[in-house]
């Protein structure tokens, strides 16, 4: 079971990353998101879900990276950095809510130590509206940790 989570998150991680290479996401004031093509400049497909990448310098472990993203029915949350000798650990969490700011689910994870990337799954429900992601790099021995916050709606 554990595989065919990790199958189904590694292709949908892949899909959205083929979709990213080949044009943008769009954001309204609404933070509703549509998809626009790079070779004719126009929206080909409104979204109705979100995706927040972020990014920081982080001493010790060059760039510190997050992504937080939903299809609705799914997403996933991403944290690398681009360097980590100091042997540090990285995380990724979330928090689900619906539109009265109820908790739904929540969920924290760790990587081993060392590692330059780690992800986290998650299947909201119906009733979700809102994912609020966590992302950081803790527990060197040299250096500080950093943290990045992401937020996606899920257009329900």
């Amino acid at each position: 079971m554990k595989l065919v989570k990790k199958l189904g998150f590694g292709l949908a991680a892949t899909s959205l990353s083929l979709s990213l290479a080949t044009g943008a996401f769009a954001f309204d004031e609404n933070n509703t998101s549509s998809f626009t093509s790079e070779e004719n400049n126009t929206s080909i497909i409104p979204l109705e879900y979100g995706y927040d990448p972020k990014s920081t310098p982080a001493t010790g472990y060059g760039t510190l990276n997050a992504n937080n993203w939903t299809t609705g029915a799914t997403g996933g949350l991403e944290t690398w950095v681009t360097s980590n000798t100091d042997n540090a650990y990285l995380t990724a969490g979330y928090t689900i809510q619906d539109r009265n700011g109820k908790n739904l689910a929540s969920y924290q994870t760790s990587s081993a130590r060392g590692n330059k990337h780690h992800t986290a799954a998650y299947n909201p429900s119906s009733s979700a509206y809102v994912i609020h992601g966590t992302h950081g790099v803790q527990g060197g021995s040299t250096y500080a940790a950093k943290a990045l916050y992401t937020t996606v709606y899920t257009g329900n």
